[in-house]
Protein backbone atom coordinates (compact mmCIF):
# COMPACT_ATOMS: atom_id res chain seq x y z
CA UNK A 1 0.00 0.00 0.00
CA UNK A 2 1.47 3.34 -1.06
CA UNK A 3 -0.92 5.75 0.64
CA UNK A 4 -2.37 6.04 4.13
CA UNK A 5 -5.43 3.83 4.55
CA UNK A 6 -8.52 5.36 6.12
CA UNK A 7 -9.11 2.43 8.49
CA UNK A 8 -6.74 0.16 10.38
CA UNK A 9 -8.73 -2.94 11.35
CA UNK A 10 -6.95 -4.95 14.04
CA UNK A 11 -7.76 -8.50 15.11
CA UNK A 12 -5.85 -10.08 17.98
CA UNK A 13 -6.08 -13.83 18.33
CA UNK A 14 -4.74 -16.96 19.96
CA UNK A 15 -5.90 -20.44 18.99
CA UNK A 16 -8.93 -18.94 17.26
CA UNK A 17 -9.26 -21.55 14.53
CA UNK A 18 -12.94 -22.15 15.27
CA UNK A 19 -14.01 -18.53 14.75
CA UNK A 20 -11.43 -16.39 12.96
CA UNK A 21 -12.40 -17.44 9.44
CA UNK A 22 -15.80 -15.80 9.87
CA UNK A 23 -14.08 -12.64 11.14
CA UNK A 24 -11.68 -12.53 8.20
CA UNK A 25 -14.44 -13.13 5.67
CA UNK A 26 -16.51 -10.29 7.15
CA UNK A 27 -13.59 -7.89 6.60
CA UNK A 28 -12.95 -9.22 3.12
CA UNK A 29 -16.64 -8.75 2.22
CA UNK A 30 -16.56 -4.98 2.84
CA UNK A 31 -17.12 -3.06 -0.41
CA UNK A 32 -15.13 -0.08 0.84
CA UNK A 33 -11.52 -1.23 0.62
CA UNK A 34 -9.73 1.81 2.05
CA UNK A 35 -8.26 -0.16 4.95
CA UNK A 36 -5.33 -2.20 6.16
CA UNK A 37 -6.00 -5.38 8.10
CA UNK A 38 -3.57 -6.22 10.91
CA UNK A 39 -3.77 -9.59 12.64
CA UNK A 40 -1.76 -9.99 15.84
CA UNK A 41 -1.46 -13.65 16.78
CA UNK A 42 -0.17 -14.68 20.19
CA UNK A 43 1.61 -17.81 18.98
CA UNK A 44 -1.31 -20.07 18.11
CA UNK A 45 -0.75 -23.83 18.10
CA UNK A 46 -3.98 -24.75 16.28
CA UNK A 47 -4.91 -23.99 12.65
CA UNK A 48 -5.33 -20.23 13.12
CA UNK A 49 -2.27 -19.33 11.05
CA UNK A 50 -3.24 -21.76 8.28
CA UNK A 51 -6.59 -19.97 7.97
CA UNK A 52 -4.93 -16.55 7.88
CA UNK A 53 -2.51 -17.63 5.15
CA UNK A 54 -5.35 -19.12 3.12
CA UNK A 55 -6.98 -15.69 2.77
CA UNK A 56 -3.84 -13.53 2.59
CA UNK A 57 -3.69 -13.12 -1.20
CA UNK A 58 -7.35 -12.14 -1.41
CA UNK A 59 -6.59 -8.91 0.46
CA UNK A 60 -4.25 -7.72 -2.31
CA UNK A 61 -1.56 -6.53 0.09
CA UNK A 62 -3.89 -5.04 2.69
CA UNK A 63 -3.38 -7.88 5.18
CA UNK A 64 -0.41 -7.95 7.56
CA UNK A 65 0.05 -10.53 10.29
CA UNK A 66 2.61 -11.63 12.83
CA UNK A 67 2.66 -14.48 15.29
CA UNK A 68 4.63 -14.27 18.53
CA UNK A 69 3.98 -14.63 22.29
CA UNK A 70 2.46 -11.63 24.03
CA UNK A 71 1.63 -10.52 27.56
CA UNK A 72 -2.13 -10.72 27.14
CA UNK A 73 -4.90 -9.20 25.08
CA UNK A 74 -4.04 -5.57 25.87
CA UNK A 75 -0.40 -6.09 24.95
CA UNK A 76 -1.64 -7.55 21.66
CA UNK A 77 -3.96 -4.55 21.14
CA UNK A 78 -1.00 -2.23 21.68
CA UNK A 79 1.13 -4.11 19.17
CA UNK A 80 -1.57 -3.75 16.55
CA UNK A 81 -2.22 -0.06 17.27
CA UNK A 82 1.52 0.68 17.15
CA UNK A 83 1.65 -0.83 13.66
CA UNK A 84 -1.49 0.96 12.46
CA UNK A 85 -1.09 3.67 9.82
CA UNK A 86 -4.77 4.44 9.23
CA UNK A 87 -6.71 7.53 10.29
CA UNK A 88 -9.10 5.38 12.36
CA UNK A 89 -8.42 2.21 14.35
CA UNK A 90 -11.03 -0.52 14.80
CA UNK A 91 -10.38 -3.44 17.16
CA UNK A 92 -12.35 -6.41 15.84
CA UNK A 93 -12.26 -9.52 18.03
CA UNK A 94 -11.38 -12.88 16.50
CA UNK A 95 -14.78 -14.34 17.42
CA UNK A 96 -16.80 -11.36 16.16
CA UNK A 97 -17.70 -10.36 12.61
CA UNK A 98 -18.35 -7.03 10.91
CA UNK A 99 -21.77 -6.18 9.57
CA UNK A 100 -22.10 -5.90 5.79
CA UNK A 101 -21.46 -2.32 4.65
CA UNK A 102 -20.17 -1.22 8.06
CA UNK A 103 -17.00 0.45 6.79
CA UNK A 104 -18.91 2.56 4.26
CA UNK A 105 -21.35 3.75 6.94
CA UNK A 106 -18.54 4.63 9.33
CA UNK A 107 -16.63 6.40 6.55
CA UNK A 108 -19.69 8.48 5.70
CA UNK A 109 -20.12 9.47 9.36
CA UNK A 110 -16.48 10.52 9.73
CA UNK A 111 -16.69 12.67 6.60
CA UNK A 112 -19.30 14.85 8.32
CA UNK A 113 -16.48 16.34 10.44
CA UNK A 114 -13.59 18.65 9.61
CA UNK A 115 -10.15 17.21 8.97
CA UNK A 116 -8.36 16.79 12.31
CA UNK A 117 -11.57 17.09 14.35
CA UNK A 118 -12.75 13.52 13.84
CA UNK A 119 -14.35 12.08 17.00
CA UNK A 120 -14.51 8.63 18.53
CA UNK A 121 -17.51 6.94 16.94
CA UNK A 122 -19.58 4.44 18.92
CA UNK A 123 -22.19 2.54 16.93
CA UNK A 124 -24.57 -0.36 17.67
CA UNK A 125 -23.58 -3.97 18.31
CA UNK A 126 -25.60 -7.15 17.90
CA UNK A 127 -24.89 -9.88 20.46
CA UNK A 128 -25.10 -13.37 18.97
CA UNK A 129 -24.53 -16.94 20.08
CA UNK A 130 -21.98 -19.38 18.65
CA UNK A 131 -24.30 -20.16 15.73
CA UNK A 132 -24.61 -16.47 14.86
CA UNK A 133 -28.20 -16.32 16.08
CA UNK A 134 -29.32 -12.88 17.29
CA UNK A 135 -29.73 -12.53 21.06
CA UNK A 136 -29.99 -8.82 21.81
CA UNK A 137 -28.66 -5.41 20.76
CA UNK A 138 -26.43 -2.98 22.64
CA UNK A 139 -25.82 0.71 22.05
CA UNK A 140 -24.55 3.64 24.05
CA UNK A 141 -25.60 7.26 24.50
CA UNK A 142 -24.29 10.48 26.07
CA UNK A 143 -26.19 9.70 29.28
CA UNK A 144 -24.77 6.18 29.48
CA UNK A 145 -21.25 7.49 28.95
CA UNK A 146 -21.54 9.95 31.85
CA UNK A 147 -22.98 7.24 34.12
CA UNK A 148 -20.26 4.78 33.08
CA UNK A 149 -17.49 7.23 33.92
CA UNK A 150 -18.97 7.79 37.37
CA UNK A 151 -19.58 4.08 37.98
CA UNK A 152 -16.29 2.84 36.49
CA UNK A 153 -17.90 0.81 33.74
CA UNK A 154 -17.51 0.83 29.96
CA UNK A 155 -19.02 3.96 28.46
CA UNK A 156 -18.88 3.00 24.81
CA UNK A 157 -19.55 -0.34 23.11
CA UNK A 158 -15.92 -1.33 22.63
CA UNK A 159 -16.27 -3.78 19.69
CA UNK A 160 -18.56 -1.26 17.92
CA UNK A 161 -16.29 1.73 18.48
CA UNK A 162 -13.66 3.21 16.18
CA UNK A 163 -10.98 5.55 17.49
CA UNK A 164 -8.87 8.11 15.58
CA UNK A 165 -5.20 7.16 15.72
CA UNK A 166 -4.48 10.72 16.89
CA UNK A 167 -6.53 10.09 20.04
CA UNK A 168 -4.45 7.03 20.92
CA UNK A 169 -1.42 9.31 20.52
CA UNK A 170 -2.98 11.75 23.02
CA UNK A 171 -4.54 9.36 25.56
CA UNK A 172 -2.02 6.56 25.26
CA UNK A 173 -2.35 2.83 24.68
CA UNK A 174 -3.86 0.13 26.90
CA UNK A 175 -2.47 -0.69 30.33
CA UNK A 176 -1.16 -4.25 30.00
CA UNK A 177 -1.50 -4.88 33.75
CA UNK A 178 -5.19 -5.63 33.14
CA UNK A 179 -6.48 -9.05 32.13
CA UNK A 180 -10.13 -8.17 31.39
CA UNK A 181 -11.15 -4.53 31.93
CA UNK A 182 -8.32 -2.55 30.33
CA UNK A 183 -10.88 -1.06 27.95
CA UNK A 184 -12.68 0.55 30.91
CA UNK A 185 -9.39 2.09 32.03
CA UNK A 186 -8.79 3.48 28.53
CA UNK A 187 -12.32 4.87 28.28
CA UNK A 188 -11.98 6.67 31.62
CA UNK A 189 -8.73 8.27 30.46
CA UNK A 190 -10.28 9.32 27.15
CA UNK A 191 -13.38 10.75 28.84
CA UNK A 192 -11.30 12.60 31.43
CA UNK A 193 -9.27 14.12 28.58
CA UNK A 194 -12.55 15.38 26.99
CA UNK A 195 -12.12 13.36 23.82
CA UNK A 196 -15.20 13.84 21.59
CA UNK A 197 -17.59 10.88 21.19
CA UNK A 198 -20.33 10.59 18.57
CA UNK A 199 -23.06 7.93 18.69
CA UNK A 200 -24.05 6.37 15.37
CA UNK A 201 -27.49 4.80 15.07
CA UNK A 202 -26.60 1.75 12.98
CA UNK A 203 -25.18 -1.73 13.57
CA UNK A 204 -21.53 -2.28 12.67
CA UNK A 205 -20.55 -5.55 14.31
CA UNK A 206 -21.75 -8.85 15.75
CA UNK A 207 -20.33 -9.83 19.12
CA UNK A 208 -20.27 -13.48 20.11
CA UNK A 209 -21.02 -13.83 23.83
CA UNK A 210 -18.94 -16.01 26.08
CA UNK A 211 -15.45 -14.61 25.39
CA UNK A 212 -12.88 -12.98 27.66
CA UNK A 213 -14.85 -9.75 28.03
CA UNK A 214 -17.91 -11.61 29.30
CA UNK A 215 -15.98 -13.57 31.90
CA UNK A 216 -16.86 -11.12 34.67
CA UNK A 217 -17.38 -13.80 37.31
CA UNK A 218 -13.72 -14.76 37.57
CA UNK A 219 -11.07 -13.93 40.16
CA UNK A 220 -9.27 -11.98 37.41
CA UNK A 221 -12.20 -9.57 37.30
CA UNK A 222 -11.88 -8.76 41.01
CA UNK A 223 -8.12 -8.31 40.73
CA UNK A 224 -8.58 -6.02 37.75
CA UNK A 225 -11.26 -4.04 39.56
CA UNK A 226 -9.01 -3.40 42.57
CA UNK A 227 -6.21 -2.27 40.28
CA UNK A 228 -8.53 0.07 38.38
CA UNK A 229 -9.98 1.66 41.51
CA UNK A 230 -6.62 2.13 43.21
CA UNK A 231 -5.41 3.83 40.05
CA UNK A 232 -8.30 6.29 39.81
CA UNK A 233 -9.13 6.60 43.55
CA UNK A 234 -5.82 6.79 45.45
CA UNK A 235 -7.63 7.91 48.61
CA UNK A 236 -8.32 4.77 50.68
CA UNK A 237 -11.86 5.71 51.67
CA UNK A 238 -12.83 6.60 48.10
CA UNK A 239 -11.32 3.34 46.90
CA UNK A 240 -13.13 1.31 49.61
CA UNK A 241 -16.46 2.96 48.79
CA UNK A 242 -16.12 2.35 45.07
CA UNK A 243 -15.00 -1.25 45.55
CA UNK A 244 -17.80 -2.13 47.97
CA UNK A 245 -20.32 -0.52 45.63
CA UNK A 246 -19.01 -2.59 42.72
CA UNK A 247 -18.85 -5.76 44.83
CA UNK A 248 -22.48 -5.39 45.87
CA UNK A 249 -23.58 -4.90 42.27
CA UNK A 250 -21.41 -7.84 41.21
CA UNK A 251 -23.08 -10.29 43.59
CA UNK A 252 -26.58 -8.90 43.05
CA UNK A 253 -26.15 -9.41 39.31
CA UNK A 254 -24.93 -12.97 39.82
CA UNK A 255 -27.89 -13.71 42.11
CA UNK A 256 -30.42 -12.30 39.65
CA UNK A 257 -28.92 -14.30 36.76
CA UNK A 258 -29.43 -17.48 38.74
Amino acid sequence: MTQQPFFSIITVCWNSGKTIERTIKSVLAQKLCDYEYIIVDGGSTDNTLDIIRRYELQFNGRLKYKSEPDKGIYDAFNKGISQATGKYVWLVNSDDYIEEGALQKLYNTVKEYNEGDEPIISAIMNCVNEKGEFLYQVKSSPEKVVAAYRNNTMGTIHPATIVPKRIYDIVGLYDINYKIIGDIDWFKRAYKANMPIVFANYVVTNFMTGGVSTASGTAKSKKDRKYLLKKFYPNFFSFAYQYLKWLAAFYITRYIKR
